[in-house]
């Protein structure tokens, strides 16, 4: 009853908490608004003609849908990079860093409780007879009153930049994927082009021998010989140079998922697995050579270019983990103007202790050694020669950086799905011009090594239309990798995985 009393006194104090406690100086969230169009200006009509728009909204971030690509290895090879890649961990670890901080921000919104015991000898007037011992145990608390949001605010801080961190997370993973996936279909496209030089090569070994042939029955120079001896030597070293470049690709793999080049192997595609379909640009021309070829089969290793389907423009704020981010630590930096702007009021705490404390052991716990006591404390900003002002304004400029850096990363994300879908269509074209090129040479080929044999042409013309031939094939090939590039980095753009819609790009 007495103690009951004796806490009358603060029965105020904790009213004024009660009816403060409810306060926040945050000020109101804003954003940029964004009115985006109901379609893609480069995307291929009618792709998105009854596509509705929607205002964006937080979802969870989707997984890219990388299974569309052909390529039976590519399940394995994603797994081992999410559980061995260091840069993957490495954002793990920052996220897990960012998360720590919210547990940090909310204890402070709890009182802090810690317990003392000791004891303590001391001697007055430098006499032996006023040496005293004192023993003591106790609890002590305090409990910083949040009358104006200060440490809430430093929470939704917190939150809002763990957030952030989970983004940057999925963008890191996202981005690693992409990696990958581009990294195993250049692989795949210069082992293509192995195939091809090796087709050619066995091709020019063959006119080397036919003209080797001629020789003897003198209806052939020397320098026919040198010229095709020439040509398939120059071929050979093209074979042997593609070596470098899957040597290449394939150490970059192993970096992705976290091994030494030199312990790495590709995986070899597991039995069974479905055979790369045969479209250079899904139209089917180059897969169907002329007759008696020896490149036919080579294009049916090519990697089929995927249908990338295409949502709602409004869709990639929801999507793109680097929005999300932006979006996250913008709303950080508004909270974090709120805690600037409590630093002006006066901070309230109330601090408490109780224990025992007696000059002899034995009395300790005893009703007579018992001790409390509490109270509040107030304590207010008088002076500080403009700190608080401008820690406050570096509040507000990190908030307008922050918006701004907002704008920008929206405006560069429609920026690169625009890009890579003009991409997609501009070498959809160029691969039908491509195409009829590459029938042309073959045609022109097969005929010249005709004319050839039948004595109406020479070596220098069967060596130039196998040259322009060879030329056509590569550059058929490389345009089809870019393409492969383009819809990977189109799929990255778009924030992963997508609705299905079913409707595509290009």
């Amino acid at each position: 009853m007495q103690i009951r009393r004796s806490l009358r006194p603060l029965l105020p104090i904790l009213g004024l908490s009660l009816a403060f406690g409810g306060c926040s100086l945050i000020p109101p969230y804003l954003l940029p608004k964004f009115d985006t169009s109901s379609d893609y200006h480069e995307a291929v009509a009618p792709v998105q003609a009854d596509l509705p728009w929607k205002v964006a909204a937080t979802q969870a971030l989707p997984q890219a849908p990388w299974q569309i690509f052909d390529l039976p290895e590519l399940p394995e090879l994603l797994g081992r990079l999410e559980s061995a890649n260091a840069s993957l961990a490495l954002s793990q670890a920052r996220y897990n860093q960012a998360a720590a901080l919210i547990d940090q921000a909310t204890a402070g919104l709890f009182p802090a409780v810690s317990g003392n015991a000791g004891v303590t000898r001391a001697r007055n007037n430098g006499t032996t007879s006023n040496t005293a011992t004192t023993n003591s145990i106790s609890l002590s608390s305090n409990w910083e009153i949040d009358l104006w949001g200060r440490l809430r605010a430093t929470v939704d801080a917190n939150e809002a930049s763990a957030k952030a961190s989970a983004a940057d997370l999925a963008g890191v993973r996202l981005a690693l994927q992409a990696q990958l996936v581009q990294s195993l279909l250049s692989l795949r496209i210069v082992e293509v082009q192995r195939n091809l030089l090796d087709a050619t090569v066995a091709d020019y070994e063959r006119y080397l021998q036919l003209t080797n042939d001629r020789i003897r029955f003198g209806v052939a120079s020397r320098a026919d010989q040198a010229q095709a001896e020439t040509q398939l030597r120059s071929a050979q070293a093209q074979a042997v140079e593609t070596g470098v470049q899957r040597a290449q690709l394939e150490h970059a793999i192993a970096v992705l998922v976290g091994e030494l080049p030199a312990n790495f192997k590709l995986p070899a595609p597991p039995a069974g697995a479905p055979a790369l379909r045969a479209q250079l640009r899904g139209s089917g021309d180059v897969a169907q050579p002329g007759s008696g070829t020896t490149h036919a089969s080579i294009f049916d290793l090519v990697p089929a270019l995927p249908t990338v389907p295409l949502s709602a423009p409004s869709t990639l704020l929801e999507r793109r983990p680097d929005i999300a981010a932006a979006e996250r630590r913008a709303a950080a930096a508004n909270a974090q103007v709120g805690v600037a702007r409590a630093a002006f009021f006066p901070v309230l705490s109330l601090t408490g202790t109780a224990g025992q404390r007696s000059t002899a052991l034995s009395d300790l716990l005893t009703a007579p050694a018992r001790f409390w006591s509490i109270g509040p404390s107030l304590v207010a900003p008088l002076f500080d020669a403009g700190l608080r002002s401008s820690q406050k304004a570096q509040a507000v400029a990190v908030w307008e950086q922050s918006t701004a850096s907002y704008r920008q990363t929206v405006l560069a994300a429609f920026q690169e799905v625009e890009d890579q879908l003009s991409t997609l269509r501009i070498l959809a074209d160029e691969a039908k011009i491509q195409d009829a090129a590459v029938k042309a040479a073959r045609v022109s080929a097969e005929l010249t090594q005709a004319q050839y044999r039948a004595g109406v042409a020479s070596s220098l013309q069967v060596i130039v239309a196998n040259s322009a031939l060879l030329t056509a094939e590569r550059s058929a090939l490389d345009l089809h990798n870019r393409r492969l590039s383009a819809a990977v980095v189109l799929i990255r753009a778009l924030g992963g995985g997508w609705p299905g819609t079913g409707e595509a790009a290009g």
